[in-house]
C-alpha cells in the first residue's frame, strides 16, 4: 500500500530542465543541470525524443536535487537520463500537472499505471486557474484503491474567505455539482463557487444515494447558490444508509444560500442517513424569497444526526429557522450557536445577533471569521482528534496541539487558548 499523489491544474510548462544524472529502475532517481523550480511531487515531466515518442513521468518524490520520477506511458520503461532529441542530445524533460481537471483525475482513479491494489489516491488542486467543472468521485473499485482524496496543497489554499485558493466556479447546469458516492473519499480546502451556475443546479454537494462509510468533507466553502429551479441545498445528504455508515461534514463554512421561490437550505439531512457528524461548521445566510417555504440554516430528518460546534446564523423569509427539520428534535445537538431560539442542548447560545459574530457580513466582501466579542469564542467542546482533522480549523489550525478553548464555527480563534482561561482565572478570583 502507498501513497500516490497526483496534481491538478492548468499549468502545462511549470518548467524544463535537462537532466545530467540518472540510476536505478523504475522509479528511477534523476539529477538535472540546474534544479527545476515550481515542481512538486505529484507532477509530471515529459521527455520527447523527436520521432513520434513522448516519455511520460510522475514525479514522486523530491529530495534536494534527486527527483523520483516514475514511468507511466510512452514507448517503454526506460531511464530519463538517455532519451535523446532528434540532435542526439539529451532530451530536455517538460514539467507540467498531471491532470488539467479534476474530472481527468477520477476518470483516471483505475489506471494501474498509477495505482494498484490498497493505495491511497491523493489528488492536489492547484490554484493555476479557476476550475469550471462537475464531478463524481465514485472511481477506483475496480484496482482496489484503499481511499480517495481530493485536497489541495497548503501553499494553494483558500484563507477561509472567497477567491483566496484554489476554486471550483461551476457554469453548467448539471446537479449538484459535486457527488461523493464511494468509501473512505474525503474532499478538503477547496471553495465552490456556484455564483454563475446554470438553471437546474439544486445542491453543492451531495453526499451520494447509496450507504458508504468514512465520507469526509472538511474545510471548504460552499457559497452562492442562488435562484434555480426547485429546493436549494449548499450540502445535501441523501436519504440512504445502514448502521454500519459513517458520514462527516467537518469545519465547512456555508453562505448566500438564496431562491426567490422555493426553500432553501444551507446543510440538509434527509432520513435514513444513520450516522451523519456535522461538527464546527459555519452557516450563514440562507433565504427563500417565499413566504410558504423554508429557509434552515440547518435541517436535519434523522435522528442519528450528531451536531456539535456548529454556527447557524440569519435564516431569511417563510419558515425560517437557524436549526430544525422532522427529526433534529431526536438527534443530538449541543454546544451549538443560533441567531435565533434554535440551537438546543444545555451547552448551546442563542439569541446571538449576526453582525457580533462575524469579521464581516457585507455581502460580496464576506469574512466568515469570529470577531473579537464574539459569544461563539470559547464556547464550544473538545472533540479531540476524532473523527480525523475534526481538530483542525478553516485556516488549518491545529485546535488539539495548541491547546485551544474550542470555539463554535469552523474558524478557531487563538485568543480562545489563552484570553479566556485567563478571564476565567481573573473572574474566579473576583468572586473569591
Amino acid at each position: 500500500m502507498a501513497t500516490v499523489t497526483t496534481s491538478i491544474g492548468t499549468n502545462t510548462s511549470i518548467d524544463t530542465e535537462t537532466p545530467n544524472g540518472g540510476s536505478g529502475s523504475n522509479p528511477y532517481t534523476v539529477t538535472f543541470g540546474t534544479d527545476p523550480t515550481g515542481v512538486s511531487v505529484g507532477d509530471s515531466v515529459q521527455f520527447d525524443n523527436g520521432m513520434g515518442t513522448v516519455y511520460v513521468y510522475l514525479v514522486t518524490g523530491i529530495s534536494g536535487s534527486n527527483y523520483t520520477l516514475k514511468w507511466i506511458t510512452g514507448g517503454s520503461a526506460t531511464n530519463p537520463y538517455g532519451i535523446v532529441d532528434m540532435s542526439y542530445s539529451q532530451a530536455a524533460g517538460v514539467f507540467k500537472r498531471t491532470y488539467s481537471t479534476i474530472t481527468l483525475w477520477e476518470s483516471d482513479l483505475d489506471n494501474t499505471s498509477y495505482y494498484s491494489s490498497s493505495d491511497d489516491a491523493v489528488g492536489e488542486v492547484y490554484n493555476d486557474s479557476v476550475l469550471n467543472e462537475r464531478f463524481i468521485i465514485d472511481g477506483g473499485g475496480t484496482v482496489g484503491l484503499g481511499s480517495v482524496k481530493l485536497t489541495s496543497p497548503s501553499s494553494q489554499r483558500h484563507d477561509g474567505t472567497e477567491n483566496s485558493g484554489a476554486r471550483i466556479q461551476y457554469t453548467g447546469t448539471s446537479s449538484p455539482t459535486i457527488v461523493l458516492k464511494r468509501n473512505d473519499v474525503t474532499v478538503e480546502w477547496l471553495e465552490l463557487d456556484l455564483s454563475s451556475t446554470g438553471s437546474g443546479v439544486l445542491s453543492g454537494i451531495n453526499f451520494g444515494a447509496n450507504a458508504h462509510t468514512d465520507v469526509f468533507f472538511n474545510n471548504n466553502i460552499v457559497r452562492d447558490l442562488k435562484d434555480q429551479s426547485n429546493d436549494l441545498n449548499g450540502i445535501y445528504v441523501w436519504g440512504s444508509g445502514s448502521g454500519s455508515n459513517t458520514r462527516h461534514c467537518l469545519n465547512n463554512i456555508i453562505y448566500n444560500i438564496e431562491d426567490s421561490n422555493d426553500s432553501a437550505f444551507g446543510i440538509r439531512v434527509e432520513s435514513s442517513n444513520y450516522p451523519v457528524n456535522l461538527y464546527n461548521n459555519t452557516v450563514y445566510y440562507v433565504k427563500t424569497g417565499s413566504g410558504s417555504e423554508d429557509a434552515y440554516c440547518i435541517a436535519v430528518k434523522d435522528t442519528d444526526a450528531v451536531l456539535k460546534n456548529n454556527i447557524a446564523a440569519r435564516p431569511i423569509g417563510g419558515d425560517n429557522l437557524c436549526f430544525g427539520g422532522a427529526s433534529f428534535s431526536g438527534a443530538t445537538t449541543d454546544y451549538n450557536l443560533s441567531t435565533d431560539s434554535t440551537a438546543t442542548g444545555t451547552n448551546s447560545v442563542t439569541g446571538e445577533a449576526y453582525g457580533d459574530l462575524f469579521v464581516s457580513d457585507t455581502a460580496g466582501t464576506e469574512d466568515l471569521h469570529l470577531k473579537a466579542g464574539a459569544d461563539a469564542i470559547g464556547a464550544g467542546t473538545d472533540l479531540g482528534t476524532s473523527p480525523t482533522n475534526v481538530n483542525i480549523d478553516i485556516d488549518g489550525r491545529d485546535r488539539d496541539s495548541s491547546g485551544d478553548t474550542w470555539d463554535i464555527g469552523a474558524d478557531q480563534t487563538a485568543v480562545a487558548s489563552t484570553a479566556l482561561p485567563m478571564a476565567m482565572n481573573i473572574y474566579r478570583q473576583m468572586r473569591n
